[in-house]
């Protein structure tokens, strides 16, 4: 008897390691970051008034393979190509939108631009609204118009800053994970003045499960929270460009992910600072950092870039293991 207890005692002690090998497979939070997100609105207001045929969107270290889709946006024709960045060791890929045609108009003409609420250009004709989902996030986002020889009309991309996820898994066990986000403000070439600065405005919201690529919409019914439930969380924050030599500047946030978080969304509004500048054009601006800015300094809306970033999540196989540890379990304790 002695002996059947020792060896029950010693299968009990076996699985218990089995069990507890198993539970730890299953994290109490998401373990990475399987995808992100960006939706932006975006206004045909080029310096040169020139009227737009097509569009090109460059995701930098980003291959076509791990591009997941694409908003439909209003073009005749869609490709994407791969190409070597300038330091040849690169991929890129390359999203071409040609033959632009909505609502009758074969071209999009320059318009003045305004606030958008982040997905009013998806049925106005006088911007556009693009979008794309990818399984690595691209270390840079470049933005151009084209003409109707599909030429860039400038050859300086639009400033649509585009967020850097960053997933901070716990340090201390039961202290929840993190998720960084950060937007960098270009710096200038070192034989050019300070790029202009803009205004910044956050808001963003949590959902307890993944979301999709038309889904990053508000208000209305049409997005995937309804607009009263999506947080301010940054009233107003100045950009300033970087100084000769100095990097990009960090706009950097961090959310403790809760137990059945799955998504975070923020949409990113930019909007021209009209204030004064010193010679060496930094902003000169009377903003303290409450309420909005002060009169002359808010001027014209520029974009709205709609962000999300879906969480790794367990896999099935790691749930039906600790189960079936758990049963194994109550079957020999109970014998």
């Amino acid at each position: 008897m002695r002996v059947g207890l020792a060896k029950n005692r010693l299968i009990v002690g076996a699985l218990g390691v089995v069990l507890s090998i198993a539970l730890g497979t299953i994290p109490v939070r998401a373990g990475g970051i399987s995808g992100t997100l960006s939706n932006f609105d975006v206004f045909n207001d080029n310096d040169t008034s020139t009227s737009s045929d097509g569009a090109e969107l460059e995701l930098e270290d980003c291959h076509i393979s791990e591009v997941l889709h694409m908003f439909p946006s209003h073009y005749v024709n869609k490709s994407m190509t791969e190409f070597l960045e300038p330091d040849g060791v690169t991929v890129s890929t390359r999203i071409l939108y040609t033959d632009y045609n909505f609502g009758g108009n074969d071209l999009l003409a320059p318009a003045p631009s305004q606030s958008t609420n982040g997905h009013t250009c998806v049925g106005l004709p006088a911007c556009e609204h693009f979008g794309f989902s990818v399984q690595k996030q691209p270390t840079a986002v470049r933005f151009f118009w084209l003409d109707q020889e599909l030429n860039r009309i400038s050859s300086v991309p639009l400033n649509i800053p585009s967020p850097t996820w960053t997933y901070n898994p716990p340090l201390v066990v039961g202290d929840p994970p993190r998720m960084a986000v950060a937007v960098e403000v270009e710096p200038a070439e070192p034989e050019e003045l300070r790029p202009d600065s803009v205004w910044m405005k956050v808001y963003k919201t949590e959902i307890e499960r993944h979301v999709a690529l038309e889904e990053l919409m508000s208000g209305d019914g049409d997005g995937v929270v309804p607009e009263e439930e999506i947080e301010v969380e940054v009233e107003w924050e100045l950009l300033e460009g970087g100084f000769e030599g100095e990097p990009g500047k960090q706009i950097e946030a961090e959310d403790e992910i809760g137990q059945n978080v799955v998504s975070i969304l923020r949409r990113y509004e930019f909007y021209e600072y009209t204030g004064l500048y010193s010679e060496e054009h930094e902003p000169m601006s009377e903003y303290l950092g409450e309420g909005d800015p002060p009169m002359g300094e808010l001027g014209p809306f520029i974009v709205a870039n709609m962000v999300a970033v879906n969480l790794a999540v367990p896999e099935p196989t790691s749930v039906c293991l600790a189960l079936i540890g758990a049963g194994l379990f109550l079957v020999v304790r109970r014998r």
